[in-house]
Parts: structure tokens; C-alpha cells; sequence
């Protein structure tokens, strides 16, 4: 598979780590490519929704400039932002949900995803917990997500994707959005692997499109997505928990939640008994 990643021409550091975990985990040798992002320091004001900003809109350019670039190349790719992460058993999750799932039932095959809603969270916990070991796939067609770290575009889908991708609908919401709003009115098939076939580095809690006074839930949210990772390492994600303020962990607020996800679990694991 040919991998299309995203960097702007400015973030070497980014450029660099990417570049040596995709090597340090390309399994299946795999071909990548870099695309120079669209600079939000470039981009003259104009008739974009309220909800984008200028690193959205470049964002989405960028997006919609390496969906053109994809036609090019024969077969699904992969379009991937510079703060994934790799690992292992990436490759081969990858390779295995494509391998088992009808092509004529997806058009785009996430690799991870945010989940912003607590109920989905804990219900993924579940499914993880009982499918140990095994991969799939999940329908994103009800489920809240956001997010455009990893994602394969279906070979017979390309011409269909970018059709979906002109200015009126481009500029009306961030690209993550639009597709989530895609998927949910069944105009694109959207489905993810399961669990999370790449994961996020260090530099997805860094990102120029967030705002700071969303930084915490973002930070949750990222550290949701390291736990559901195949490769993951809970020791990591369960000690990068230790930096959050103390009003957000008190002894109360843990034991509430505990018992909360701990019912939910339970009950989610008798139904898939």
C-alpha cells in the first residue's frame, strides 16, 4: 500500500519522527510519500463557516489536494497525518480488516478515531476486552467520531470521495466533520479497524488546529485512542493520567467513575456473551 502523509514544509521535527517509525515499523514494505501541507499562514480570508479556521482550511485543502494525488496510484492508499503512530502489528491489522471485509462495503477504512462521547468509550472498552486478540471492523454510520489521523481511501471509491470534496462543502465544516456528516447520512461508507490499527504520538497533544481552552478534553480524548491502539502499552497511558489537575481526579470523582464504568462494562459484556 502507498501512504500519503501529511507535514508542513516548516515542521521538521514532525517530518523526521514520522519518517523513522514508519520505517522502524514497515512490516510489509509499504511505500510512503510526503505531502507539503497547506500553510494556514498562506490563506487569504474568504467565504469559509465559522467553525474553520485558517488551520482548518488548510487542512482541508491539503486533504482534498492528496485525494487528487491518490488517483494516481493503483489500489487503496492511505492518507495520514504526521502525528501517527505506527507499531508493530500495524501493518498487519491494517492488512487483515481490508483483506476480510466486502470492498464493495466501505469507501473509508479509518485507522483510529477520536471518540468524544463516554457511552461509545466504554462500549469500545467492552468489545475490547471480549474480542482479545481478534481484529475487525466497526461501522462508524451511528457512532460520534472526529478525526483525520489515519485513513484508507477504497480504490473504487477515489472519484466518488473527491466528488464530495468541492468548495460549498469543503469550506462548511472541518474535513473531519464533513466526512463524520458523510458517514451518518449513509453517503460514504465509513468503517475503522478494530481495535485501533495506528495510535497518536507525542505531537497529536500539540496540534495547531485545536484551541488551548480545549486542550483537556483533547488530551483525554488522545489518551482514549492510545488505549484502544493494538500496540498499546496501558502502563504509558495509565501514567500520562498523572499530569492531569488535581479538581479532575479527586478521590470521589474516581470512585464515581469506576463503578459507573464498571456497571457499563458489565452489562455490555453480557450481551455480547
Amino acid at each position: 500500500m502507498h501512504v500519503f502523509y501529511i507535514n508542513l514544509d516548516r515542521d521538521q521535527e514532525r517530518r523526521a519522527f514520522f519518517e523513522s517509525n514508519f520505517k522502524e515499523n514497515n512490516k510489509c514494505g509499504w511505500t510512503c510519500a510526503r505531502v507539503s501541507a497547506v500553510d494556514k499562514n498562506t490563506i487569504a480570508d474568504g467565504p469559509y463557516a465559522a467553525t474553520m479556521s485558517k488551520g482548518a482550511v488548510g487542512l482541508s485543502l491539503t486533504h482534498r489536494k492528496t485525494v487528487e494525488m491518490s488517483k494516481g496510484c493503483n489500489g487503496h492508499v492511505m492518507i495520514a497525518e504526521d502525528d501517527i503512530l505506527f507499531g508493530p502489528h500495524s501493518q498487519e491489522v491494517i492488512s487483515r480488516c481490508i483483506a476480510s471485509t466486502d470492498p464493495r462495503k466501505w469507501d473509508i477504512m479509518f485507522t483510529d478515531v477520536c471518540i468524544p462521547r463516554v457511552v461509545d468509550m466504554l462500549k469500545m472498552m467492552g468489545m475490547r476486552r471480549q474480542k482479545a486478540g481478534k481484529m475487525s471492523i466497526i461501522d462508524l454510520k451511528t457512532v460520534l467520531f472526529a478525526g483525520t489521523t489515519g485513513l484508507i481511501i477504497n480504490h473504487h471509491s477515489k472519484d466518488k470521495y473527491l466528488r464530495l470534496l468541492g468548495d460549498e462543502a469543503l469550506f462548511s465544516k472541518p474535513i473531519d466533520m464533513l466526512i463524520a456528516d458523510y458517514a451518518h447520512k449513509g453517503v460514504l461508507n465509513c468503517v475503522c479497524t478494530f481495535p485501533f490499527a495506528t495510535s497518536l504520538s507525542r505531537y497529536a497533544d500539540q496540534s495547531e488546529i485545536q484551541k488551548s481552552d480545549t486542550f483537556t478534553e483533547n488530551f483525554l480524548w488522545n489518551a482514549f485512542r492510545r488505549a484502544i491502539w493494538a500496540d498499546r502499552k496501558i502502563e504509558e497511558v495509565s501514567a500520562s493520567l498523572e499530569s492531569l489537575p488535581a479538581p479532575l481526579v479527586n478521590q470521589e470523582a474516581l470512585v464515581v467513575s469506576r463503578i459507573a464504568a464498571s456497571l457499563f462494562m458489565n452489562e455490555a459484556l453480557k450481551h455480547t456473551n
